[in-house]
């Protein structure tokens, strides 16, 4: 980013305590917004801790999805969503390039496991990446499943999403 090129809106007012809220980029509409660094107090040490805060996250983020670990272990938790309806239980779970057959789902007890591999797509090899963003390798994530009792099992896939519907019973 460019500070020249941006607006500075201050949530400035006689007598308050000053702190930015929003940076603007000009002839930016209200959607385009960015978070601002706040600024704690008047000392000149505000930026220095504000930039360790934010290496500090980095680092919580990088040490979270480059685990080093055996290579069974899972590197990744897909994200889920769980719903419940009088007749069914609906988890749908985010598995963008996953077919069914390379996933397994078991239940004990009140926990759901799914688990699989999401390998690189043909073609990878021979391809420049420009950007990479969908994880790879082994993923496992648990669902604690909500209180009842579940009779048949489904398993199908909507729109990148694998969707498991337990029936109640």
């Amino acid at each position: 980013m460019r500070a020249a090129m941006m607006e500075l809106e201050s949530s400035f007012q006689p007598g308050a305590p000053k702190h930015f809220s929003w940076i603007r980029r000009p002839g930016a509409g209200k959607q385009e917004n960015l978070p601002a660094m706040r600024r704690q107090d008047e000392s000149p040490e505000w930026m220095w801790a504000n930039a360790l805060a934010a290496l500090d996250r980095a680092q919580r983020l990088h040490r979270q999805f480059f685990r080093p670990g055996p290579a069974s272990a899972p590197s990744w938790e897909p994200p889920v969503d769980v719903l419940e309806t009088d007749r069914e239980l609906l988890i749908y779970v985010a598995l963008p390039g996953v077919s069914v057959p390379d996933v397994r789902t078991v239940i004990e007890g009140a926990t759901l496991t799914v688990s699989g591999r999401r390998t690189p797509l043909e073609g990878m090899g021979e391809a420049v990446i420009h950007r990479l963003e969908l994880p790879q390798g082994r993923f496992e994530r648990r669902i604690q499943l909500p209180p009842g009792r579940y009779a048949g099992v489904s398993v199908g896939t909507d729109r990148g999403c694998l969707v498991i519907s337990l029936q109640k019973t």
